[in-house]
């Protein structure tokens, strides 16, 4: 079982039926790493869903300009 991940809930639950009908056991997750709400969901879904996450495959862009605070995120 996997968990596919997006900001675009459209885009994320056309993925996640499209690897479903391929035989894939996958779990829809909207998430945007630029929202403490949204990162706060996603990690209290996979703790409540899954208890720990083995593997994560990032493929999220990035905005590197030095003009913006680091974002930080407590639980």
């Amino acid at each position: 079982m996997f968990i596919l991940s997006g900001r675009d809930r459209e885009k994320v639950d056309k993925a996640v039926s499209e690897l479903m009908r391929g035989g894939g056991d996958v779990v829809p997750l909207i998430l945007d790493t630029a929202d403490e709400t949204s990162i706060i969901s996603a990690v209290t879904l996979i703790k409540d869903r899954f208890g720990k996450l083995d593997v994560l495959v990032n493929n999220a862009g990035g905005n590197f300009d030095a003009d913006h605070l680091t974002s930080t995120v407590s639980m």
